[in-house]
């Protein structure tokens, strides 16, 4: 084991250890079906308390348009998601209406789909239908991009709300401060801020963003310098694109105050899309580093993860298969099930590898309780 290996550590975390302080899957799935309180307007999706005063601003009606597609989208595939113990979530939701709207732009070639969006067409004419007269007809590429908008705004709007607590990171503090630890690499599946919440103020972290000298923080992939490395897999409800003067000065930017106007947030949602979103912009250059940080590590605990993300548990067979000396530890209350419903490819290298017991379960959740002492002492006795 190289001295780096010996010094560093990396955390892989799911949406299991921010719903408690958030949302859940569900309820977010929830607040999407039901478009409470939601309005449209030019520069996208918001809440507010009396929508009707807004109806003739939404010149073409698209919430409850969007709305009758989703469920058109749960009707015709929910049998599907039957025997999922999560059933049919958002995520399915946005998966499904992305292959339409990438079908429809040209970037996928799938007859089946092709075959599908037709029939829809056809089928459901009167979605389409201008709410006023002066207004021409929506196309199903536009209704599709347009519920694609609503779900990634909607995110971002519950994901923004203030935390309940930010007590169950408490064990970052530990980990920051143990002097054993030369380089700790964070990598996260979620959207959320509470990470950056936590640390503000208590621990420097690297997170890929250096001042622009006006405000806000750009993009640059060189910048992870600190001991406190944090990475976002799946993007942030607080990334934004910042239009340059053509696509060379284009900018991955977090502001420094509050803007939304026509921008969207820079996050990756749904199933099997993400594996095409991996390979595209800053996506892709967040996956580079995924895979060099994780290989300056010996020791990855995961915890909040289903393993339902196929690009992301390639890595972790590729990284872990990589060295006999590798080890996973995974932090739930019941791993054995969590493994039963993980994906299985991975599954089936789970179990050749908790025969070699280089993957390990810990029977526990993280919470405001959780020490980092007591994990370290779990990892150092499993040496």
């Amino acid at each position: 084991m190289s001295e780096t290996n010996k010094n560093s550590i990396a955390f892989l975390f799911g949406a299991g250890i921010s719903q408690s302080s958030l949302i859940s899957t569900q309820s977010l799935t929830e607040k999407i079906l039901s478009a409470e309180n939601v309005v449209h307007l030019s520069g996208g999706y918001f809440l507010h308390p009396n929508p009707k005063i807004f109806e003739d601003i939404d010149v073409r009606g698209l919430v409850p348009k969007i709305q009758e597609l989703i469920k058109i989208i749960i009707a015709d595939f929910s049998n599907h998601y039957m025997f999922s113990d999560s059933g049919m979530n958002y995520e399915d939701i946005y998966y499904l209406i992305n292959s339409i709207y990438e079908e429809e732009n040209g970037e996928y070639a799938n007859p089946i789909i092709s075959k599908y969006c037709d029939s829809f067409r056809e089928k459901y004419a009167r979605l389409f239908k201008a709410k006023f007269s002066d207004f021409g007809d929506l196309r199903l590429i536009d209704l599709a991009s347009e519920a694609l908008n609503y779900i990634r705004n909607l995110i971002a709007i519950n994901l923004s709300k203030p935390a309940a607590s930010l007590d169950h990171l408490n064990f970052l503090s530990e980990i920051h401060a143990d002097e054993s630890l030369s380089k700790i690499y964070i990598f996260t599946l979620n959207h959320d801020i509470l990470i950056e919440q936590y640390c503000n103020n208590k621990i420097v972290l690297s997170d890929g963003f250096i001042p622009d000298g006006n405000g806000n923080r750009i993009w640059s992939a060189k910048s992870f310098n600190e001991k406190f490395s944090l990475l976002k897999l799946h993007g942030s409800i607080n990334w934004y694109r910042m239009i340059g003067q053509d696509l060379y000065d284009d900018r991955t930017v977090i502001y420094g105050s509050p803007k939304r106007g026509h921008d969207e947030p820079l996050i990756i949602i749904g199933r099997f899309n993400k594996l095409q979103e991996y390979t595209r912009s800053i996506n892709f250059e967040l996956q580079c580093l995924f895979a060099n940080q994780l290989d300056q590590t010996n020791n990855l605990i995961i915890s909040g993860y289903s393993f339902g993300d196929q690009g992301i548990n390639s890595r972790l067979i590729h990284w872990a298969l990589g060295s006999r000396e590798r080890r996973i530890f995974v932090i739930h209350k019941d791993p054995d099930d969590l493994i039963k419903n993980a994906r299985p490819a991975i599954r089936k290298i789970f179990s050749f590898l908790i025969k070699k017991d280089k993957v390990i379960y810990v029977k526990d959740f993280i919470t405001k309780d959780t020490k980092w002492s007591d994990i370290k002492k779990f990892l150092l006795n499993k040496y």
